[in-house]
């Protein structure tokens, strides 16, 4: 989903959500997908568990096409530089997508 021309703050993306856990919440989300295929700088990825694929694999590819952020249920290391919000199931933020 593209945020149009509007930049989100990571916290203030997931606000609502209740996260367990935000750091780097200042950092300004674009873009915001499921799918690592479409990530792009500037993007939240969301790591989705489903039935057939855990987005959680898919998080190193994501972050190798530039995004600047990583919405999760499952805490993993990041890089430096890569934000990320700690989600009890990440199934509620995709209506936004």
């Amino acid at each position: 989903m593209s945020l149009g021309s509007q930049v989100m703050k990571l916290k203030d993306l997931v606000l609502d959500l209740r996260p367990k856990k935000i750091w780097g919440g200042e950092t300004e989300i674009t873009h915001l997908t499921d799918d690592s295929r479409e990530v792009r700088p500037g993007a939240a990825f969301v790591a989705v568990k489903g039935a057939r694929f855990d987005g959680h694999q898919f998080i190193p590819e994501a972050v190798r096409r530039g995004a600047s952020a990583v919405i999760m249920e499952e805490e993993g290391p990041l890089p430096e530089g890569v934000a990320g919000a700690l989600l009890e199931d990440t199934k509620h933020i995709l209506p936004l997508l």
